[in-house]
């Protein structure tokens, strides 16, 4: 018995000493030796390594700023994803593995289960697993997510904006996660506008942007009360500026998109491009010199003839008498 039980202990030393996740269990590198026990709503902010098991979740799960999030073997990190989504539970539950990097990294998973949650699994003894019963989802009628306009020409140096458009059929928007691919040695994400480059737009909402990977752009958003639905809804203002000459593809990924009841969206997505060309030169204004003006020509008024004569013209006169 003492043997059997040398022999587990070394099986735990060995599992314990994994960097990463694995399904069944949840360790990592320092800062989790243990896996604490949670219950929705559960959350938790700050830097740092941690393993939570959670007998259930509800509604949703959601994350910013994060390092790694992985539930139950799938990687989760900074996205907003329905319960619905979520992997299937390993030993009744969800191993989360949770590294923040900063001091405002946050990780939250939310909503009430139905009826009554089962007894937290022991870290060192977990339960037996028991698997949710299947969800049929109603069906989704669904349309697109598409980059708007489709293509443009801009000059290089100069700013410019694309816009993500949703049409969700008959559904409301009530949380999206969106990835954004663009060509980084031609066009970067202007980030000193919104949030990280990302404004919301007409009929949209923005929670977080994860701007760090050069090419790629993380959106997610979560509304409880859902916008929509409609055909063409303005759900994001991406900004971009125009750094080289060339062409860039806009590429668009839905991780998630879901209804307020967390029914799944079915989409279709439709990217676009960019081109840019040569900077713009500004000529200086030619400039027009003033036609010359000759002063104007003096023109005196015209003479007329006169004379000059002798009154009387002839006289008599005495001698010796005086004249004029």
């Amino acid at each position: 018995m003492k043997k059997k039980i040398a022999i587990i202990g070394v099986i735990l030393l060995v599992i314990a000493s994994f960097p990463a996740i694995t399904q069944g269990g949840c360790t990592c590198a320092s800062g989790c030796s243990s896996i604490q026990n949670a219950t929705t709503d559960f959350k938790k902010d700050g830097s740092g390594q941690a393993c939570i098991f959670l007998p259930c979740i509800g509604s949703y799960v959601n994350s910013w700023n994060m390092a790694t999030v992985n539930i139950n073997g799938t990687d989760v990190t900074n996205r907003w994803v329905a319960a619905s989504s979520l992997p299937a539970a390993i030993d009744g539950g969800y191993y989360v593995y949770l590294n923040g990097s900063y001091a405002w990294s946050h990780f939250e998973a939310m909503g009430a289960c139905s009826g009554t949650e089962p007894t937290p699994v022991p870290a060192t003894n977990p339960p037996t697993v028991t698997n949710p019963p299947t969800v049929t989802n109603p069906p989704t009628t669904g349309g697109s997510v598409s980059i708007d306009p489709a293509s443009q020409t801009v000059n290089a140096g100069a700013n410019f904006t694309v816009r993500v458009m949703v049409n969700s059929g008959t559904q409301k928007i009530a949380a999206y996660g969106i990835d954004i691919s663009y060509n980084s040695s031609v066009i970067s994400v202007n980030t000193s506008i919104g949030t990280n480059g990302v404004e919301a737009g007409a009929q949209g909402f923005v929670s977080a942007v994860n701007a760090q990977s050069a090419g790629s752009l993380r959106t997610s958003g979560f509304d409880t009360a859902g916008t929509g639905p409609g055909s063409s809804l303005h759900l994001m203002t991406v900004n971009f500026t125009a750094n080289n000459q060339g062409t860039s593809n806009i590429g668009l990924t839905v991780q998630d998109l879901t209804d307020e009841n967390t029914n799944n969206i079915s989409v279709t997505t439709q990217g676009g491009s960019v081109t840019v060309g040569t900077p713009t030169q500004t000529n200086p204004p030619t400039v027009t010199n003033p036609p010359a003006t000759n002063p104007p020509t003096v023109t005196n008024p015209p003479t007329t003839g006169g004379s000059v004569s002798i009154d009387p013209a002839s006289q008599t006169v005495n001698q010796g008498a005086s004249f004029t």
